[in-house]
């Protein structure tokens, strides 16, 4: 499982170190290999199998609807198999990195099964507007509406 937050650097080659604590699981658990695309405006990263399985969910989805035909365009046109090196880096594309507005610095976050891939000014803002807005207050609630906690 992903968990925690952490800062990380992206080269002018656009190779970024995967934490260590992912590292090891990735390695371990994954073979080593990742799927990235993007969501939103950042990169999400699901290790080869999760991926796997996230596609078969998706998979269940009608298509019929033009919402749903552009997202998958969006997210399988994007996405790049990669697998860790020898120094635990990744290659992020120039393509996601664009989309994500990633130049430099990065934050990294572990999500149970994935991992995001953020701008850290872009996490920084959606960090400081979720707590402006008092959203971190509301979660509990709404997710007690959908029978969650």
């Amino acid at each position: 499982m992903f968990i925690g937050t952490y800062e990380q650097s992206v080269d002018a080659k656009g190779r970024m170190r995967i934490p260590s604590r992912f590292r090891d699981i990735i390695n371990t658990k994954y073979n080593g290999k990742l799927i990235l695309t993007n969501v939103e405006n950042y990169i999400i990263s699901y290790p080869l199998e999760e991926w796997m399985k996230y596609q078969e969910e998706l998979q269940r989805i009608p298509t019929s609807h033009k919402e749903t035909k552009a997202f998958m365009r969006s997210i399988f046109a994007r996405a790049t198999e990669c697998e860790l090196d020898g120094q635990g880096r990744i290659l992020i594309s120039a393509q996601l990195r664009e989309h994500a507005g990633i130049d430099k610095d990065v934050s990294i976050i572990g999500i149970m099964n994935k991992i995001e891939i953020w701008s850290s000014d872009r996490f920084k803002k959606f960090q400081d507007d979720m707590e402006a807005s008092g959203g971190l207050n509301e979660l509990p609630e709404k997710l007690g509406e959908i029978g969650f906690l």
